[in-house]
């Protein structure tokens, strides 16, 4: 379809709405006000381009929040859609990951890398398959519509496979049967402890998400073997 950019930013109140009740955005009070902020901005100024702590921009909120109206206002600046944050992922790998299809549509139409690599290796469908939230509406079918256009799958294996569940906190949430192992790594003060390490990305966080890394990933090699 083609693009028609909103001439004005008088209809993104809702995405931002719908933003800021999203819970990774919502139970950070940083996230929460570079989020109000941006709002207030637009609607005063007509312009944002300020970055997030994680070096985020309002693309990959657009993303994020499957907010094309807000996503459609930003285009309209010739923004960068390749632009990446501090972990060298794209506003597709964001989009990727929650399921925003009709963003996902939009980012290709305006030329968006569909296999950018983050400083990990993960492709945006990477993210989809591995952090992905199974009860979105889109997924499945974002997944479908990524991989007809070609999208490629990294097989990330131990410490990076690994470093991608503590990020996102995905070890533990969306695991089957056969996962109980890793699952278990991450129980109680194991699981609290992602949360606050993807939040504060400190040296001495860090530290200790290496260590939970190497936990899962020596887990994961053994399971693998005696199935």
């Amino acid at each position: 379809m083609g693009i028609k950019p909103t001439p004005g930013c008088s209809d993104i109140g809702p995405e931002f709405d719908r933003l800021k009740a999203d819970r990774a955005i919502y139970l950070d009070a940083k996230l929460v006000a570079f989020v109000e902020k941006a709002h207030s901005s637009l609607q005063s100024r007509g312009r944002f381009k300020q970055r997030d702590c994680y070096k985020r921009s309002l693309l990959h909120y657009a993303a994020m929040g499957n907010c094309t109206n807000l996503l459609l206002y930003l285009l309209q600046s010739k923004p960068d859609v390749d632009s990446r944050d501090q972990w060298g992922r794209t506003a597709l790998s964001w989009a990727a990951q929650y399921g925003s299809l009709a963003v996902a549509n939009i980012l290709l139409e305006q030329g968006a890398n569909l296999n950018a690599s983050d400083y990990e290796g993960g492709t945006p469908l990477t993210w989809l398959i591995h952090a992905g939230n199974p009860e979105m509406v889109d997924i499945a079918a974002t997944e479908a519509y990524l991989r007809e256009r070609g999208a490629k799958e990294v097989k990330l294996r131990g410490i990076k496979w690994a470093w991608m569940n503590v990020i996102t906190g995905a070890a533990g949430k969306h695991c089957g049967e056969r996962d109980k192992k890793q699952a278990s790594l991450f129980e109680h003060n194991e699981y609290a402890d992602m949360y606050f390490i993807s939040k504060n990305p400190s040296l001495a966080w860090r530290s200790r998400a290496v260590d939970m890394a190497k936990g899962l990933s020596d887990v994961w090699e053994q399971d693998k073997t005696t199935h």
